[in-house]
């Protein structure tokens, strides 16, 4: 329960950088206020997106509550949490066209398919250029680059 709120958390935090900048959330004509709104988790739920580890006796609560069904790790805090993933990334990755184009091509492949760091599971990010590569592709040539070695 804790590694997928750990996950979330990760996720959530590149996703604000993406739905805090984009003009167009949580709708056109959004005050800067509804804006800010629409990129918190809510009342005591700040320290959420700061660190993927502090967690309060309230996040503890709530990760070993399953009013939502004893199927969800995570609890109550993780069925919250996986429904601002789920808002949030359908905004940055479906339905706006500004932040689809912040998105990168992969630099191995040049593939057209838009990459964002926060897809952990498909993606990775280079530490030192930063580059947005499929993990397909950086596997597929860090073994052609192993074998041509070897």
């Amino acid at each position: 329960a804790i590694a997928r709120v750990r996950t979330l958390r990760r996720r959530l935090a590149g996703l604000r950088d993406y739905v805090m900048q984009c003009p167009g959330y949580p709708h056109r004509r959004a005050t800067d206020e509804e804006r800010r709104a629409a990129g918190r988790l809510g009342p005591g739920r700040d320290h959420l997106l700061c660190s993927d580890t502090l967690l309060s006796l309230r996040d503890l609560d709530e990760m070993a509550d399953f009013r939502g069904g004893a199927g969800d790790p995570g609890g109550v805090l993780g069925r919250d949490l996986a429904a601002a993933v789920d808002r949030w990334e359908r905004h940055v990755v479906h339905d706006c066209f500004l932040c689809q184009q912040k998105g990168h091509i992969c630099e191995i492949c040049g593939m057209d398919d838009r990459l964002f760091p926060f897809e952990e599971e498909r993606v990775t990010t280079c530490p030192g250029c930063e580059a947005v590569v499929h993990r397909s592709c950086q596997l597929r040539a860090m073994a052609a680059a192993g074998g041509a070695n070897g």
